[in-house]
Parts: C-alpha cells; structure tokens; sequence
C-alpha cells in the first residue's frame, strides 16, 4: 500500500504587494446634500498615484468618468437631470506607482429644493415646487394641474396669481423634502 504524506508549501511562494499610495475624497464628504442644478466639487487627491479615475453612476446606472493623469483630480459637476433624487454613488480608483490599485468610496444626495429665490411669473405647471429661499408667484396654475409651493422663507402670491376650480393648489411654509 502507498502511503500518502503531505508536505506544506515552501514560505513566501508568492510575493505579496502592498499598494505604495493612497487616495482620499476630500469632496463631497458623504451623503452631502445637494440641490438640484447646483454644482458639486468634486476633489480627489492621493499620493504615489499615476492617475485617479472617478466614476459616479447616473439615474439609469450608466458611468460618468472623470480622470486627473496627477496625484489630484479636482472637478465641478453640474448636478442635473442625469442624476437621480435621493442618493447617489461613486468610486475613486488609483494606480499606485507600484501598479496596484487603491480605492475609495463616497455617495452624495440629490435634492430638488432650490437654494435660490424662486419666481414663478408665467404658467404654473409642474407639480412641486420647493426652496430654501423665498417663493413669488404671480403666475396661473395651469387648468388641471396639482401644484404645491413649499418654502423655507416665505411664500408671496400677488395680483396676477390665479388658481381656478379645477386645480389643486397648496402653499406651505417649511423645511424641503426630497
């Protein structure tokens, strides 16, 4: 009968590489809240890198890229109707001058509520309407719609505005919603 001995693998078969660098999201800091329409700096920065590349999923998870060829990426990006309410995410690879990778990950929410003052002096025609700053209206709700005005502020209706029987109308003082 042949006997069966087993013998361990020698030590250090395999060279273990560390990733030399680093990277770090300086902004946005996570779940920063953010308006929609507004611009988001985004900065990235990392030490022992060839390149940074970002990548942050759209509303339909599709990859927006942005790349730096440096230990640093600093880029503005208008938040706009690629991107979905609530949250979203991203990730921040680089490649170490060693050829590993490092990575890190981050999120941002998106908000509707508008952080300027908002004039509504034509049709009234979408739902929801909110601000941290004040409303004025001298508009119409337009025949059928539902529209509710939400402000942080105030909210000021002059001559002009018009909300007939057929519509649903609403204005409230309060903090926004998403």
């Amino acid at each position: 009968i042949d006997t069966l001995r087993y013998v361990p693998p020698p030590n250090n078969t395999l060279p273990s590489i560390i990733p030399n660098g680093t990277i770090t999201i300086n902004s946005p800091l996570s779940n920063k809240i953010i308006s929609k329409g507004a611009i988001l700096n985004l900065n990235v920065t990392g030490t022992n890198l060839l390149n940074i590349e970002v990548f942050i999923y759209d509303k339909r998870n599709n990859l927006i890229p942005f790349s730096s060829l440096s230990n640093a990426l600093n880029q503005n990006v208008l938040i706009d109707g690629n991107f979905k309410i609530g949250i979203n995410s991203f990730i921040a690879i680089g490649e170490c001058t060693n050829g590993e990778l490092v990575f890190q990950t981050g999120s941002f929410q998106v908000t509707e509520c508008s952080n300027t003052n908002l004039l509504l002096n034509t049709i009234i025609d979408q739902p929801f309407y909110q601000t941290t700053g004040s409303i004025t209206a001298t508009g119409k709700v337009d025949l059928g719609q539902k529209s509710v005005l939400l402000s942080e502020k105030s909210i000021i209706l002059n001559p002009g505005f018009e909300s007939t029987l057929l519509t649903r109308f609403s204005a409230s003082i309060g903090r926004c919603s998403n």
